[in-house]
């Protein structure tokens, strides 16, 4: 069971309160409430909450973040959503090197995550940790933070939305 991964900080006990409460709450938190792509992606939580879609990269890591809100404690989820957030913007700004190698001709026009598919989230982990977690969370646990990364990769495998399995971080 990928949950596994994250017990042992002891991240299980659900409160009562709202995901969408809870990352209002983390806007609010952080200052970010003039933040675009901060309220963009809550209103991609919407969708998803109300509609179900899940087709691009936003949708899903959005996916995620409900099905994590649903599972942790509030502490731990607003790590989960700063988690969220810059992995988005990590795919957002290196996604489409990633993509090229796979498929040269590729169009590059609009905002990865609001475009393409979650296939390619598993191969912007090292990325993600040495671009933007060691900038951004320098004093956070890289423990927690592999194995937040390990969890999200395996998450997206056991749901198909990603045909790469990362074996150990």
């Amino acid at each position: 069971m990928i949950d596994e991964r994250l017990h042992k900080y002891g991240v299980f006990e659900r409160t009562e309160s709202s995901v969408l409460e809870l990352y209002a709450k983390y806007i609010k938190m952080n200052q970010l409430e003039t933040n675009l792509k901060a309220r963009d992606f809550y209103d991609c939580m919407i969708r998803v909450l109300s509609i179900g879609i899940k087709n691009t990269c936003e949708e899903i890591l959005a996916e995620y973040l409900i099905e994590m809100g649903h599972k942790v404690n509030d502490k731990f989820f607003m790590t989960v959503i700063a988690f969220i957030r810059l992995y988005k913007d990590c795919m957002d700004e290196y996604g489409w090197s990633i993509l090229i190698k796979y498929k040269p001709d590729i169009e590059q026009k609009a905002i990865f995550t609001k475009r393409e598919d979650a296939e390619h989230i598993p191969e912007a982990c090292n990325l993600l940790m040495n671009k933007f977690f060691i900038k951004e969370f320098p004093n956070l646990d890289s423990a927690i933070t592999s194995d937040l990364i390990m969890h999200l990769c395996d998450w997206l495998y056991m749901k198909g939305y990603t045909h790469t399995k990362i074996i150990q971080l």
